[in-house]
């Protein structure tokens, strides 16, 4: 699913030594890996090494306004774990998206490329394992990958409350027990700077499973750090609490979420469902409202198409109304598991 990325205008006198840390750190975990594999993993008969590729073309076309059209290419996604015996992952995700909405663009390589994640995983056990590094902060449906991804776009819920695929330096733990499942970790910025949140705090989720239908969430983050809507760059307290659902049985799909943030007091209701009329079409509808501070409220309405013709080819064709404008947005992906 296409990401439009939300945050503070990049220092430009940071870009090297953010990218710089970042690609460090993920040097240094790979290194982890490679010394444990050719430490003893010789008995290990299973697959050690899997992941998936995922690319993207998108386009959108707003049908008032002077600048109208959207262009979301070159966007490509690359996933990989590597399993390094006795309980040991490492696991990684780097994205590269060069995208064009209302005539800007990306001015540095750091605004188009993020580590989303790369951290090394010990299992104890199916209730208990640790994770450090950069981590995938599970706050929404969004960064928790629990979204139905219908929509082109990340939903506007979360686009204007929340940022897009957290990522953060942190260590956390998480684990299921019976039909719950926990994440708790602690979020600290490094000096060596975290594309593109700088936050020091706590983020917990808990999901509740009462059936294979159904999955109820409740996740939050309190602490401080750089947030939307404050341009200064300042570090302000801030909470964040986000209540969200999946359902999925026979052929009907939805998600939904109601999110709040204290900092600036906004608030964002929002659900999308979808019906499976063959194994490879599948309708669906979406509805967004927010109230953001100092602006007006939204009330965004989205109908849409999802086909899926061939293994791994994934179009999308939607229509979104807010106030009096009207958009259209298409998608064409690809995606190769391996």
């Amino acid at each position: 699913m296409g990401s439009i990325k939300a945050g503070f205008p990049i220092n430009s006198l940071g870009i090297m030594k953010r990218t710089t840390g970042t690609c460090f750190l993920t040097g240094a975990l790979l290194s982890l890996a490679t010394d444990a594999l050719a430490q003893g993993n010789d008995s290990i008969t299973r697959k050690w090494v899997d992941g998936n590729f995922y690319t993207e073309a998108n386009y959108g076309y707003n049908f008032f306004g002077d600048k109208r059209d959207t262009y979301d290419f070159p966007h490509a996604v690359v996933d990989l774990n590597i399993h390094l015996g006795k309980g040991w992952h490492l696991s990684t995700e780097q994205e590269f998206e060069y995208l064009t909405e209302n005539g800007d663009w990306p001015k540095h390589f750091s605004d188009e490329y993020s580590v989303n994640w790369a951290y090394v995983k010990k299992d104890f056990s199916p209730k208990l394992s640790v994770m450090a590094g950069i981590l995938n902060i599970p706050l929404g449906l969004i960064s928790s990958y629990y979204n139905t991804g219908l929509t082109v776009y990340d939903p506007l819920s979360e686009n204007r409350i929340l940022p897009m695929k957290w990522h953060e330096t942190a260590i956390a733990v998480t684990g299921k027990m019976d039909k719950i499942s926990y994440w708790l970790g602690y979020l600290c910025h490094l000096d060596g700077d975290v594309e593109d949140y700088e936050n020091h705090g706590g983020a917990a989720r808990i999901d509740w499973y009462p059936n294979n239908a159904l999955r109820l969430g409740v996740s939050g983050f309190i602490g401080k750090g750089e947030f939307l809507g404050d341009e200064s760059g300042a570090e302000k307290w801030c909470d964040y609490a986000d209540i969200d659902y999946n359902y999925d049985h026979g052929k009907w799909i939805s998600s939904g979420e109601v999110v709040y943030q204290s900092e600036s007091n906004n608030t964002s209701i929002g659900a999308e469902v979808g019906y499976r009329v063959t194994n490879w079409l599948l309708p669906f509808a979406r509805y967004d409202l927010l109230t953001i501070a100092h602006e007006k409220n939204y009330k965004v309405s989205t109908v849409g198409l999802n086909a899926g013709p061939f293994h791994g080819v994934g179009i999308k064709l939607q229509l979104s109304q807010e106030g009096g404008n009207t958009r259209f947005d298409s998608s064409l992906a690809y995606s190769l598991s391996f």
